[in-house]
């Protein structure tokens, strides 16, 4: 989910935020040693004024957005690209892709030194004669009768009306975020769990922890997506994931339910430090990157199904790649790198679990 900045401009947005990190090995040889990670003695990576953006698809008539992760290295061009989510444009997911890797950065710095770094940038496009709360007339029709038909448990008749909604051209990026959250409700009752946290995770693509924008979802669908965002990612021990949710919930959800949620904090923050290994499952029907955030900082990869993914870590001041044997030997986040995201490339039909584990103090 994307918790960043958000910045305006004529006929785009510009979402833009950054983890920094080194490679092991520089484009010579071997990169300069930044040290342990020093919060204080970090500078992000910048966009440089000559940033291109992707051109909007004037001639579509709606909204789309996308939201990619990269690395950037010490001169500050961007490298090891990837999609992380989107309104499922594929033109305009292909012109963000491009357009990024036409761009270039100021580097990120540690204790002054320029080093390799993750980021992170969305875009989002809707026409600009419209405001942040437009709707199309006729999902205007869909959406209130979906609500109806979900209440009555009418399975037939809400997946119609999903369906209309889904051909129904966005005027915005509400609209957008508002069927992502009918597709959301609609495999938590008939569908898949899976699935159900994806698009609820999409609904809340541009809401942000620190600002509130008039593309936020309407209080009670807010509100009900994230409670169940937050369930779902409890549920499939998305841990780190809850967490941020939790975040996005302070001052949007009553202090009764957020007391309600201390038993489920308190479990991650014990689960952070002891507790038997636990696994997440991933499966995909498309070749794609995914991306885990764990929890814990011993990982590894258990019962693949296909092609061992490409496998990456990225951390504020690192950039590790793990060869495949390591896998399923087991590998460990490096603490000393700040915070650590992992990426993998999957193959369609693709499945595996990832084993996390508390890694054992020496004494």
């Amino acid at each position: 989910m994307m918790k960043f900045f958000l910045s305006k401009a004529p006929y785009f947005q510009l979402l833009l935020g950054f983890f920094i990190g080194l490679n092991a090995a520089a484009e010579d040889g071997q990169s300069p040693d930044p040290g342990s990670f020093k919060q204080e003695a970090f500078v992000t990576a910048k966009r440089s004024s000559t940033m291109i953006v992707p051109n909007p698809i004037r001639n579509m008539g709606t909204a789309v957005w996308s939201y990619l992760v990269f690395m950037t290295d010490p001169s500050g061009s961007p490298y090891d690209i990837s999609l992380f989510g989107s309104s499922k444009n594929e033109k305009f997911n292909r012109a963000s892709l491009k357009r990024l890797s036409e761009s270039s950065f100021e580097p990120a710095l540690h204790e002054g030194v320029p080093v390799h770094s993750m980021g992170s940038i969305g875009w989002s496009w809707q026409n600009p004669s419209n405001s942040d709360k437009t709707l199309s007339k006729r999902f205007k029709r869909y959406f209130p009768l979906f609500l109806q038909s979900y209440d009555e448990d009418n399975q037939k008749r809400s997946a119609e009306l999903i369906a209309n909604m889904q051909k129904e051209p966005a005027a915005s990026l509400l609209q957008l975020n508002m069927t992502s959250f009918a597709l959301g409700s609609f495999d938590l009752k008939w569908g898949n769990s899976y699935d159900a946290l994806n698009h609820f995770d999409d609904a809340l693509a541009w809401t942000s922890k620190d600002e509130v924008s008039d593309s936020d979802l309407p209080e009670m669908l807010l509100k009900t997506t994230l409670l169940n965002l937050y369930q779902l990612e409890f549920n499939a021990r998305l841990f780190q994931n809850a967490l941020q949710t939790h975040e996005l919930m302070e001052g949007r959800i009553g202090q009764d339910i957020l007391r309600s949620l201390k038993p489920y904090q308190k479990e991650i923050e014990r689960l952070k430090k002891e507790g038997k290994p636990y696994s997440i499952d991933y499966s995909s029907n498309k070749s794609k990157t995914l991306t885990h955030v764990p929890l814990r900082t011993k990982l590894r990869l258990a019962n693949i199904i296909g092609p061992a993914p490409k496998t990456r870590i990225h951390c504020d001041i690192a950039f590790i790649e793990i060869e495949t044997p390591q896998l399923s030997q087991g590998f460990a986040l490096p603490l000393d790198r700040g915070n650590c995201a992992i990426r993998l490339d999957v193959r369609e039909g693709t499945s595996f679990s990832i084993i996390e584990s508390v890694k054992k103090s020496s004494t």
